[in-house]
């Protein structure tokens, strides 16, 4: 099992039932996040850590239908997470246990994505527990995927990629080149994917940064590698002009999540 792909549990819908177990940073002041956050349209789900305690848990229910999938993305910077996905999610506050196992066990602990298949529908509870202390997120977002013909990822050279980690967004931006020649971008957000030829122009930021602004199917990024001769950092600006710190993505992970992406047909 490739724990750099994509952790898919077929067809599942969040709901926004929590419940929070265990000990630690359970209760949250007005200036931080919640430790469980669920999107309005109820298909996100963020799990928040800074600095949390070991031992801090909460748990989420959900339900898996047809022609949907959950996939669970790990911005941990620093510490562990045990992420539990057990059938039966009539109880979130039941932590998974050997009498009740988990369909899926296992402890995120760096920044990446994890593949698991074929989980049947039904209802389930996901439950995260802090098993270090723990600093930034992991992700749940429910997407629609339909089934499509093999696509072939050698066909793509990557030209490189930049990602943020924010609870809020979860922005990654990636550029191909076509066996024909042409340039492609492959932009994910918050379970949303936007894929195909686009055009640039140059842009500046306020503060006098330059980067170069792209425009694809109604939308507006931007982004910027750092050269070795600057004293700046890559960024990404997301389309209502917020700016990011950004991360150079992995070329494997790049060209994985690029097929993936193909093979539904999309």
């Amino acid at each position: 099992m490739n724990i750099k792909n994509q952790i898919i549990l077929g067809a599942i819908t969040l709901t926004a039932a929590l419940g929070f177990i265990g000990c630690g940073n359970s209760s949250q002041t007005a200036d931080k996040l919640p430790l469980l956050d669920v999107s309005e349209d109820g298909k996100t789900l963020y799990a928040n850590f800074d600095k949390t305690d070991t031992g801090t848990a909460a748990g989420s229910g959900i339900t898996i239908d047809e022609g949907e999938y959950l996939i669970i993305d790990s911005g941990i910077t620093e510490g562990a997470v045990q992420v539990k996905v057990t059938a039966g999610g009539d109880d979130i506050n039941e932590v998974p246990s050997s009498d009740n196992p988990a369909t899926i066990d296992y402890e995120f602990s760096s920044v990446g994505t994890t593949e698991y298949q074929e989980i049947a529908p039904g209802n389930y509870t996901v439950f995260v527990e802090t098993t270090e202390k723990t600093t930034g997120t992991i992700t749940f977002s429910v997407v629609a995927i339909p089934n499509a013909e093999e696509a072939n990822e050698t066909d793509y050279v990557f030209m490189g990629g930049l990602y943020i980690s924010d609870p809020h967004n979860d922005l990654t931006f990636n550029m191909y080149r076509t066996s024909d020649g042409d340039l492609v971008t492959f932009i994910t957000k918050l379970g949303d994917r936007i894929y195909g030829e686009f055009t640039t122009e140059d842009a500046t930021l306020d503060d006098g940064r330059e980067y170069t602004k792209l425009l694809i199917d109604g939308h507006e990024f931007g982004y910027h590698f750092a050269l070795d001769n600057e004293t700046d950092d890559n960024f990404l600006v997301d389309d209502d002009g917020t700016v990011y710190f950004a991360k150079d993505v992995d070329e494997g992970v790049a060209m994985e999540n690029l097929e993936y992406y193909l093979n539904q047909g999309n």
